[in-house]
């Protein structure tokens, strides 16, 4: 395996401490001028995070179910009827 970072080039790292000075550096480690606090990189391990959240499965569509869906329904249905009558009302009386 080869190294990403060609031989004979600089890599230069920015720190930012917990004070809240900026610091860039070509060493990995690094003491913080303002307050003295010790600063460096460290290689962790990944981890993979899953996406898609995991699959539920369906439940199974009940005769009680579709009652309320129609209710619903029917609920949406007369508030769109109500808002189109006072819309024409509102229409009449601003024109007639």
């Amino acid at each position: 395996m080869t190294s990403a970072i060609p031989s004979g080039s600089v890599v230069e790292y920015a720190f930012r401490c917990f004070c809240g000075t900026p610091i860039v550096t070509t060493e990995k480690t690094v003491i913080c001028a303002r307050c003295g606090q010790g600063l460096g990189i460290r290689r962790v391990k990944r981890q993979h995070w899953k996406i898609a959240p995991p699959q539920v499965p369906h439940r199974r569509l009940r005769l009680d179910d579709l009652g309320e869906l129609a209710t619903r329904i029917a609920i949406c249905l007369g508030a769109a009827a109500c808002v189109y009558v006072l819309g024409q009302y509102f229409y009449d009386f601003l024109n007639g």
